[in-house]
């Protein structure tokens, strides 16, 4: 059974890098779900994570050096979400060194993933797009 989650031109954040950086966050959500219905080999974990590293170092930092350049007012609660984010993917790597890659937590690290997709990108981001396009920011 293949199920993966489709980009379309309403999760736009009309930032081209940024979509650029979800689009490539995506495609690492459908490889985690891939390997999880069709029981492939979980040791692309490790890929994961160091995908993650560099999300985390380069994709978070951008969008809130975006943020803090068009003057989104809500900018500290977005760094807050951030910084949760971060917290939890520290947890999960840890657990990850610890334990080595399993069914469980792949998993976790999916759902993780998942639940940011569409709590995070798909409402929170949505929030800075809308305010950036109603105040005509960088049009």
């Amino acid at each position: 059974m293949d199920i993966e989650f489709q980009w379309t031109e309403e999760m736009s954040v009309n930032n081209p890098t940024i979509d650029a950086q979800h689009k490539q966050l995506l495609k690492q959500v459908n490889i985690l779900l891939d390997v999880i219905l069709n029981q492939k080999n979980i040791s692309i974990i490790k890929e994961t994570v160091v995908f993650l590293d560099k999300y985390i170092t380069g994709h978070l930092k951008y969008e809130e050096e975006y943020l803090a350049e068009n003057m989104y007012p809500d900018l500290s609660e977005h760094q807050e979400i951030h910084k949760n984010f971060i917290k939890k993917y520290e947890e999960l790597k840890e657990s990850l060194e610890i334990s080595g890659p399993t069914i469980e937590m792949f998993s976790e690290v999916e759902t993780f993933l998942g639940e940011w997709w569409v709590n995070h990108i798909g409402t929170e981001d949505k929030k800075y797009a809308e305010f950036i396009e109603s105040n005509n920011i960088n049009n």
